[in-house]
């Protein structure tokens, strides 16, 4: 294995195994050595990879906005259909994570930070030219509705699919949108 696929490897067995921690105890508790040894790797491995567990929180967090960057610079004319597809794409390569988030109330700064996230993508797409204060609050409006949409549907993913979720959100955000430059 070459030495670059190597090092990707075992960042993503660390990134995998704090998610699996994440899931059992609180961030602030998770420890070098516990990540390390759920990783199957020794502590001085991961200091070549992050610094603290924080470390690997923020590069979870920057590779998922990094993503969503993404996935609303592909697209032209953008379409909430194919958003809400991509951003579901995204969600299943971390889907424990995701849903852990959601259903501990104790990671409320965490939904803030993928709210954040989300809002900075939309105006940056649909307010580059136009950041009045109004559309300000509207694109806050519409990224905590879609964020709480998701919450709701991550903590009791059995009451719709995935496609159905799709399909209402991006009926109803093609509507608020239009109310952005009005």
């Amino acid at each position: 294995m070459k030495r670059s696929e190597q090092k990707a490897r075992t960042k993503y067995n660390i990134r995998q195994a704090f998610i699996d921690l994440l899931q059992r105890k609180e961030m602030d508790n998770i420890t070098i050595t516990e990540l390390a040894k759920s990783a199957n790797i020794d502590r001085k491995t991961f200091y070549l990879h992050y610094d603290t567990t924080f470390d690997v929180y923020h590069d979870i967090i920057d590779d998922v906005s990094n993503q969503l960057d993404d996935i609303l610079k592909q697209q032209n004319n953008f379409d909430f259909f194919i958003f809400f597809n991509e951003l579901n794409q995204v969600m299943q390569a971390n889907f424990k994570f995701y849903q852990t988030i959601a259903k501990q109330k104790s990671y409320a700064y965490l939904i803030k930070d993928f709210t954040d996230i989300l809002e900075n993508g939309l105006t940056h797409y649909y307010l580059s030219s136009n950041q009045t204060t109004s559309n300000k609050i509207k694109i806050r409006y519409i990224s905590n509705g879609i964020m709480g949409v998701y919450i709701n549907w991550l903590a009791q993913p059995n009451n719709i699919s995935q496609d159905e979720l799709v399909h209402i959100l991006s009926d109803l955000l093609e509507n608020d949108i239009k109310h952005l430059n009005s």
